[in-house]
């Protein structure tokens, strides 16, 4: 397997073949105006808990500092946030 992971010419460097192996972008949009709805449902402090762990990329405990609370307390807010944005999704079904 090494072997072959080392031999470059299995890549495909030719941009016109990258177009037969895209795979089309049409679900996202109605995707991501679906994740605002959930989002945008959601109370103020779950809001922000989620915008900063899973948009901003930061970690539960840098959530922890900058907001004042707990890693702990970060984490369940977040468990709840996500249970509550599952729900409002799966009700839009």
């Amino acid at each position: 397997m090494r072997v072959h992971y080392r031999n470059k010419e299995d890549l495909l460097d030719d941009p016109t073949h990258m177009e037969l192996f895209a795979a089309p972008v049409t679900e996202t949009d109605g995707l991501s105006e679906q994740l605002a709805v959930a989002l945008n449902s959601l109370p103020a402090k779950q809001r922000s808990v989620v915008e900063m762990m899973k948009v901003q990329g930061l970690s539960a405990q840098d959530v922890a500092l900058k907001l004042n609370m707990t890693v702990s307390a970060v984490k369940v807010t977040a468990h709840r946030a996500y249970k509550s944005m599952r729900s409002v999704l799966e009700s839009e079904k």
